[in-house]
């Protein structure tokens, strides 16, 4: 049985590389995963990698030799007792319950955990350029903003196609705009949205982040 999600910023920013999801049950952290670049994750419930056999949080058990008596998972009926808690430098941790959760399924989606920023970082989620945006491109970009929360990547993809086109020195637009195209894993046209951000603005960290992400991934 997996569990299966996706962690995101409250502020629209990339999650940082250090996103930790914990699987706490009974007050303690029986199992641990890192989510993706994107922000993805997957727990294997009874995976020896990621568990804590003697479910006691101790980080040190985690790469420990599994014997015969090795406890896998749990049965089905006690992740009632069980929350999910996502963590990340900078952010304040979100502790979701799995008491509601549907669990005869072999794959158990819990949604998106969004993680609330501690303190605001200057420079970190807002650029210089959006107040000098026309009106309807600000209003393009606000409505790729909603399709995007919703999933609907390609009126996303539209919405700030229309933002950049009507005001070309848009920023944040290209920042979206690159963040759709990389969803979509349209990886050159991404990495070109997301110089053209840096470019117009070289103040505004999260298209930076976003390129060091995709040159890490590509081992570069």
């Amino acid at each position: 049985m997996f569990l299966q999600g996706r962690v995101a910023t409250n502020d629209g920013t990339p999650v940082p590389n250090n996103v930790m999801v914990e699987r706490v049950c009974n007050n303690r952290v029986r199992q641990e995963v890192y989510a993706s670049p994107h922000g993805d994750f997957s727990m294997q419930l009874g995976s020896r990698v990621d568990s804590f056999l003697d479910a006691s949080g101790d980080r040190t058990s985690q790469y420990g030799v599994a014997s015969k008596d090795s406890v896998m998972g749990i049965p089905r009926r006690e992740l009632t007792n069980c929350e999910l808690r996502a963590s990340a430098s900078g952010f304040h941790p979100r502790v979701i319950s799995l008491l509601e959760l549907d669990t005869f399924g072999s794959s158990v989606d819990v949604g998106v955990i969004v993680v609330q920023r501690g303190t605001k970082i200057e420079g970190m989620t807002l650029s210089a350029t959006p107040h000098k945006a026309p009106k309807d491109a600000r209003r393009a970009y606000e409505k790729g903003l909603q399709a995007e929360r919703n999933g609907k990547l390609a009126d996303a993809r539209k919405y700030f196609e229309t933002a950049v086109e009507i005001y070309p020195s848009f920023a944040n637009a290209w920042f979206q705009l690159g963040t759709v195209l990389q969803n979509e894993n349209q990886k050159d046209a991404a990495r070109k949205a997301y110089t053209q951000a840096t470019t117009l603005d070289t103040r505004f960290l999260p298209p930076y982040l976003s390129l060091a992400s995709m040159a890490y991934q590509t081992g570069n």
